[in-house]
């Protein structure tokens, strides 16, 4: 029932309108009220433009909704991690992991909160996991393309990306 407008919702949020998506979200919501994943949508575009109690609440229908949601845990980690509530930020992003240990956005905010809380050779490893999921997460755009996430996000991801090729950089040095 929903479907359509969930759909538009994509649409507009693919092409930067976040207005537009929460319209559509809206509406496919209150066609399908019991639809974890529109609420866990819905909470991502609003962490995406800071409204943050908003989205907690989208989130955590998400989550009593449906408890083993992957990505209503990736949406409120992402707005904890927005929140710089690191490590309410990495117990969610576990917790998606639990449900599905090749999410490769749960993998990241995990990485970033490891970074953010001063873990940077454990931020580094697990992104390298990333990266052996899907090889193009060496660069930075392949997550923007995939997830769409809030520029702190971005900015965080670029800071670990950088201090792994710098640790690749100085092993070669130092076989060399």
């Amino acid at each position: 029932m929903g479907g359509a407008y969930s759909g538009l919702a994509d649409a507009y949020f693919q092409a930067g309108d976040i207005s537009q998506a929460l319209t559509n979200h809206k509406r496919a919501i209150e066609l399908e009220p019991k639809n974890a994943l529109l609420y866990s949508n819905r909470g991502y575009l609003y962490s995406r433009i800071n409204e943050f109690s908003k989205a907690l609440a989208d989130c955590n229908k998400a989550i009593s909704l449906n408890p083993k949601l992957v990505y209503a845990y990736g949406s409120r980690g992402h707005l904890y991690f927005l929140m710089q509530k690191y490590e309410d930020a990495l117990a969610d992003f576990n917790k998606a992991i639990k449900i599905k240990f090749t999410h490769k956005f749960a993998i990241v905010g995990q990485s970033l909160c490891q970074h953010a809380i001063g873990n940077i050779n454990e931020a580094i490893k697990l992104w390298q996991s990333v990266i052996e999921l899907d090889p193009k997460y060496i660069n930075v755009e392949k997550l923007v393309r995939d997830y769409h996430p809030a520029q702190e996000f971005v900015e965080a991801a670029r800071e670990i990306v950088a201090d792994l090729n710098n640790e690749h950089r100085n092993s070669t040095e130092k076989e060399n």
